[in-house]
């Protein structure tokens, strides 16, 4: 297994998925430190059983319609916008 820093995982993506695709595992480190490992799926793996595993964990959540992701609801504040109260801190560190 090869060892990848993030670094070099960021700026040589496409080369690394290349190697990836064609067989090899990767180590990702992180300043030295082992975070990740990225290997090819293999047609042996059942994806539906990992995904029911990750469902149960809590650490994913499938759609209601296949092939479609689903949308948070909007969250509505109340208040000044963003802008106004943006624009009223610089006016009174202006008048200092």
């Amino acid at each position: 297994m090869k060892t990848v820093g993030l670094r070099d995982m960021n700026q040589h993506f496409s080369r690394h998925m290349k190697a990836v695709r064609e067989g090899d595992e990767l180590l990702i480190t992180d300043r030295g430190k082992p975070v990740a490992i990225l290997r090819p799926v293999r047609k042996d793996d059942d994806i539906e059983e990992r995904l029911s595993r990750l469902e149960v964990a809590g650490a994913l959540t499938r759609s209601s319609v296949p092939g479609k992701v689903g949308r948070h609801p909007r969250i509505v504040l109340s208040g000044d916008p963003l802008s106004e109260t943006v624009s009223q801190m610089r006016d009174e560190r202006g008048s200092l």
